[in-house]
Parts: C-alpha cells; sequence; structure tokens
C-alpha cells in the first residue's frame, strides 16, 4: 500500500472518507460506532 505524509503522520494514500459519519445519510451515529466501524476497514 503506498502512504503520504501529512504533517508529521503518514496516512494510506487510500482513504474511507469520512462524509457518512457525518452528513449526507441520516442521523450521526455515536462516536463510538464511528471509531469502532473505523476500526474494522
Amino acid at each position: 500500500m503506498k502512504y503520504r505524509k501529512l504533517r508529521d503522520i503518514e496516512v494510506s494514500a487510500v482513504g474511507i472518507g469520512c462524509m457518512g459519519f457525518s452528513h449526507g445519510y441520516g442521523a450521526i451515529p455515536a462516536e463510538e460506532e464511528s471509531i469502532r466501524l473505523m476500526h474494522k476497514v
């Protein structure tokens, strides 16, 4: 996997995005659920 440097952290070039966690798809899930989903990917 390719990585990119953003200031002082390295992140993967492919991201999952976060629009679904904050806008456009109804109710915003609880913070714990959003974090659980990001760890699952």
